[in-house]
């Protein structure tokens, strides 16, 4: 097993990143008036236009968004079930960014999203506005009371109808603070003072920053920076960084079908490793950092020093074995409805977004299953390809790509299947500790 060298690209959940070049003019800033704006063309509300002032009396959630953002389209029935419980009060608007000027194609899948889940969510597209504020990131959710006071910047993790309720019938209410510009500060560890210093905290509402071990030796190699940090991170991650050296991985990486992605727990009471990223944001929640000398700053020290340090904070003994593990496979059911997907050539063609279903052609057949599995729970089993399908592929799924039996319709219409199964990983085992007689 010490032979294995796992490597690692984080993708959190939560934000779906893109970048623009120009500066922040104008950007909402909480406890002060929301900058102007007027907002053109709007759809499923009272008016086709509206600008700010005429939101006061009623809050306002701003909810930016586009059609690459998974998290986004996964809110969508969340944010139409607010709209509906809290219609006379508040105002959830959805605003869209047309991307490169192509407004058909996210106005498109928004229809298919309004027509499968019956969504009644004022909705206005914007990308002038999204530039204005400076909006790097999405799901961005800007909350405003009705004197016109911005209140939250957000990503709507946490907006529940109960939360809701309590800030407007006037509660002291805090939702998950999303911050675009900040800059979190490396402590003192450059200052040469500090040998060596672990420390593991409970989550306090600091920025979440984590690194993966070898991207944290490579990034010090380049700038010297001593301080390794998993900020707001759970406990299974935690372990995953100490005995793998990451917190998750993807299905490109080299660990995907290799190691499995959560511990699994052979303990009496797994409590501590239960966790909310989504309503109690921070339950089950840490900080951990970690200062080494410069010598010892590499894969091997820093993984060694995390386990000593879970070690004598919980206690636990660890393992790794290659067990039989859940997983959904991507099947064969039909060899004659399969041999017809093989391409008949042409120029590769797909969409740049597949929230609403796709037609690929001349597409990879091994990639496959990443489209189809993109937008469904992060919570679930890898998604593995069963099908040995080689070569390139034709093939059109008319989907709602968050319903999981929606695209097995589609794909036994193809002669595939998700079906869940087991297969054999490298798996963590975290188990109870030792008992001396």
């Amino acid at each position: 097993m010490g032979a294995l060298k796992f490597y690692f690209c984080i993708c959190l959940y939560f934000v779906c990143p893109f970048l623009y070049s120009q500066s922040i003019p104008s950007a909402p800033v909480v406890g002060r008036p929301v900058p102007e704006f007027q907002l053109e063309d709007i759809f499923d509300f009272e008016t086709k236009a509206a600008k700010s002032a005429d939101f006061k009396g009623r809050w306002l959630f701003l909810d930016f968004w586009f059609k690459g953002c998974t998290s986004c389209i996964k809110s969508m029935p969340k944010i139409n079930q607010l709209q509906e419980h809290f219609r006379d009060r508040a105002v959830f608007m959805l605003v869209g960014l047309m991307e490169g000027g192509d407004n058909r194609s996210i106005k498109a899948l928004y229809g298919k999203f309004k027509d499968r889940q019956n969504l009644n969510i004022p909705h206005v597209f914007d990308t002038a506005l999204i530039k204005r504020w400076g909006i790097k990131s999405m799901p961005h959710i800007v909350v405003v009371n009705p004197d016109g006071v911005v209140k939250f910047v957000t990503d709507g993790r946490d907006l529940t109808v109960s939360k809701v309720d309590s800030l407007i019938g006037g509660a002291d209410v805090k939702f998950y603070k999303k911050d675009d510009f900040n800059n979190s500060k490396e402590g003192d560890a450059e200052n040469g003072l500090v040998i060596f210093r672990s420390s593991l905290t409970k989550w306090q509402g600091e920025t979440q920053a984590i690194y993966d071990v070898d991207s944290y030796v490579r990034l010090f190699k380049k700038t010297t920076q001593r301080n390794y940090k998993a900020i707001m991170i759970p406990l299974y991650g935690l372990y995953n960084e100490a005995y793998v050296g990451q917190f998750t991985w993807i299905r490109r990486d080299s660990l995907y079908d290799k190691f499995y992605p959560k511990p699994i727990l052979e303990v009496s009471d797994s409590s501590l490793f239960d966790y909310d990223y989504n309503v109690n944001i921070g339950k089950g929640i840490y900080n951990y950092s970690l200062i080494l000398p410069p010598d010892r700053i590499n894969r091997s020290d820093i993984m060694c020093a995390m386990q000593n340090d879970l070690k004598r904070a919980f206690g636990y003994e660890t393992l790794i074995e290659f067990r039989d593990v859940s997983v959904w496979k991507l099947i064969v059911v039909s060899e004659r409805l399969k041999n017809k997907l093989l391409s008949k050539g042409g120029k590769l063609s797909y969409p740049p977004s597949f929230a609403g279903g796709f037609k690929l052609r001349n597409y990879p057949a091994n990639e496959l299953i990443d489209i189809i599995s993109r937008y469904i729970s992060d919570e679930e089993p890898p998604y593995i390809d069963f099908t040995g399908m080689k070569g390139n592929i034709d093939i059109a799924i008319d989907a709602d790509m968050t319903d999981r039996e929606q695209i097995r319709r589609e794909l036994n219409r193809n002669g595939l299947d998700l079906v869940k199964g087991k297969m054999k990983m490298w798996t963590l085992i975290i188990r109870d500790p030792i008992k001396s007689k």
